[in-house]
């Protein structure tokens, strides 16, 4: 009995901890501007935790993409830059970018169409 409660605080305490590091989507909007100077715009539940997904499930790499960006994503004080064509997230903070497959790629591009156009 006493291994099984070992064992339940234990799973309980990795959960906590691993909970941390996953996107929280309740704690700040993530808002996107143009690079155009057009004013930021907040991306509303739904799409913020597609997005969110997005930079959690992928696989983001030490390398500085040879694109420029049209859009900056700003979530909790962190910055991201996007170039739509490319579909590539570049993360300021981290130094790591994020390629995005067709798929999601279309996904963000038409969030940023309905916010932008």
């Amino acid at each position: 009995m006493k291994k099984l409660l070992i064992c339940m605080i234990a799973l309980t305490l990795i959960t906590v901890g691993l909970s941390s590091c996953i996107f929280n989507s309740s704690s700040s909007p993530l808002s996107v501007q143009k690079v155009e100077g057009e004013k930021a715009a907040n991306i509303d539940s739904s799409n913020t935790e597609k997005i969110l997904a997005l930079f959690e499930e992928g696989e983001w790499v030490e390398a500085t993409p040879n694109c420029v960006y049209d859009f900056v994503f700003n979530y909790n004080g962190d910055m991201y830059r996007y170039h739509s064509e490319c579909g590539t997230f570049y993360s300021l903070t981290d130094k790591q970018s994020l390629e995005l497959g067709e798929t999601s790629q279309a996904e963000v591009n038409d969030i940023l169409e309905s916010l932008f156009n």
